[in-house]
């Protein structure tokens, strides 16, 4: 969920990197099956938020931690299921945006 976006590139002027820069104030949280049924710790809501950043030759990249081997070290069974759920959907959006799906996500896209 996106709480707050803000173009921050006038405040990042003084940087040698000439970029625009957005900023945003998000949050994640597991999927709404595992909160019926579960209270996740509230630090899950603190993985997955992913990074989006152009290279220097402009080029969009997409940085973001695996799901499933965050989730997997608070050791509840329903957590980890919710980690495994995320990697699929993150290998399915990688493949849609036409981008380069790592190996470590290839078994989740099945």
């Amino acid at each position: 969920m996106r709480y707050y976006r803000s173009d921050v590139t006038a405040v990042m002027a003084g940087s040698p990197s000439f970029w625009k820069a957005t900023e945003y104030l998000m949050a994640t949280t597991p999927s709404p099956n595992a909160c019926s049924t579960t209270t996740p710790p509230p630090c899950c809501t603190l993985h997955c938020a992913p990074l989006v950043y152009a290279d220097p030759d402009g080029d969009t990249k997409l940085a973001v931690d695996q799901p499933s081997l965050l989730f997997a070290s608070y050791d509840n069974p329903l957590i980890t299921t919710v980690g495994h759920q995320l990697d699929h959907l993150l290998a399915l959006l990688i493949i849609t945006m036409d981008g380069d799906l790592p190996s470590e996500l290839r078994r989740a896209a099945s």
